[in-house]
């Protein structure tokens, strides 16, 4: 597997390894353009922007779906610490990393980044995630967990990604290097 990410060959020279890197094939370099396009700095932006988004919106108990029954006790000491840091870091580089993807497949104008099935089957995970939440959906419940919005969130990326997945192309595999042609 290795040897497919780096394209690393290991040659013998009597008892000394070399390792080679295969020059990139032309379509590595045309998605390397496309994703060039946007900087590492508009990437850092999205992502401050993000991380203070999602903070905020966990900090403030801001809900799609307001949950049902009690609350939750509030944690103190390491939950609190985990809590904060998936809402800092973990939650912004998923939503920023399948959005980014979704991004470089309208560029393209080729679907990537997943199976086509796989698409559609996030967006019935979402659906039904959100789904299990509304009372109109499954009833009035006593205790609901009540929909963030990360998880809703969640639920318009899935439906973005499975359009794409049905409207645009898959990308084309080569068996062979496109340099040697």
């Amino acid at each position: 597997m290795l040897k497919a990410i780096t394209r690393a060959d290991v040659h013998w020279y009597k008892w000394i390894p070399i390792i080679r890197f295969s020059p990139a094939t032309h379509a590595e370099r045309a998605s390397e353009r496309l994703d060039a396009r946007t900087s590492w700095l508009q990437k850092t932006v999205a992502f401050a922007v993000l991380s203070a988004i999602f903070y905020l919106v966990s900090h403030h108990e801001f809900y799609v779906i307001y949950p049902h029954g009690p609350k939750s006790p509030i944690e103190e000491g390491l939950a609190t610490f985990t809590i904060k840091l998936q809402s800092l870091v973990v939650l912004p580089a998923a939503f920023l990393g399948k959005s980014l993807q979704l991004i470089l497949n309208f560029r393209a104008k080729t679907f990537a980044g997943t199976y086509r099935p796989c698409a559609l089957l996030f967006l019935v995970g979402a659906t039904l995630i959100v789904a299990a939440s509304a009372p109109h959906v499954v009833g009035d419940t006593k205790i609901a967990p009540g929909i963030n919005l990360f998880s809703f969130s969640e639920l318009v990326l899935a439906a973005i990604l499975t359009l794409q997945a049905a409207i645009y192309p898959p990308v084309l595999q080569l068996e062979e290097d496109e340099n040697t042609k």
